[in-house]
């Protein structure tokens, strides 16, 4: 086994709520975003570790060194969403780089701070920012077709088997078809915490809800089509 050493002692401390984003992609390398520290790729065949950080002129493959997701889409391009600098779009094979603003550029408060990148299943491109707004563009990240507003940002978003949207909040909960449920502290069937920083669904279609500081929640749907939780990895359950 390997250990890397990815964010040094004297950058440690800009670790807040985000961590590390990752994703194996299809040349089998794999790509680490760091949270002050730029951008990490592993080459498995090679055994080795490349490290890209940004420039002030602009030169770099990406805009920020404080990054907050990355994925590969279906052509081998690496997307990573950073803090007030957009979307860089990486280009393995030429080495290229594209930078995708959702909002002026020259904006500071968040606009441009990309929490999650996602591919609908009609190949939109779907992008949360921490702003709170949450923009479908068309695949080829050439036109907004619809721009959602928010009261906190989204960091998870998911289509169920039934075709129901799920967005996950920091600090709002999470939503099921624009329905939302939050924790409340006197029903211990409510969320456990109202940051979802993950949703997954599992091979026999039960939906997972991971949060910050609430453990891990399993959703469960009434007979009135509403929902209740059962929590996990807490000290509750």
């Amino acid at each position: 086994s390997r250990v890397f050493t990815l964010i040094p002692e004297d950058k440690i401390g800009y670790v807040d709520y985000e961590r590390y984003s990752m994703v194996h992609d299809s040349r089998n390398i794999i790509w680490i975003s760091t949270y002050g520290n730029g951008l990490f790729a592993y080459h498995t065949v090679s055994d080795t570790m490349y490290h890209f950080t940004s420039s002030v002129d602009g030169s770099s493959l990406i805009g920020a060194d404080f990054l907050h997701s990355v994925f590969e889409d279906r052509s081998g391009a690496i997307w990573v969403g950073t803090d007030h600098a957009g979307i860089s779009v990486l280009t393995v094979m030429n080495e290229d780089v594209r930078r995708i603003y959702p909002e002026d550029k020259q904006l500071m408060d968040r606009s441009n701070t990309i929490r999650m990148i996602r591919k609908a299943e009609n190949g939109n491109i779907l992008v949360a920012t921490r702003k709170g707004q949450l923009y479908e563009y068309n695949g080829q990240m050439t036109k907004v077709i619809q721009k959602q507003s928010y009261p906190s940002s989204i960091y998870e978003m998911i289509k169920d088997a039934k075709g129901r949207i799920w967005l996950g909040s920091r600090g709002n909960g999470l939503s099921i078809d624009n329905v939302w449920y939050r924790n409340n502290a006197n029903d211990q069937s409510s969320l456990s915490n109202n940051n979802i920083f993950h949703i997954h669904t599992d091979s026999k279609g039960r939906i997972w809800i991971a949060t910050f500081g609430g453990g891990l929640d399993l959703a469960v749907e009434n007979e009135d089509g509403s929902f209740s939780f059962r929590h996990f990895l807490n000290n509750n359950y």
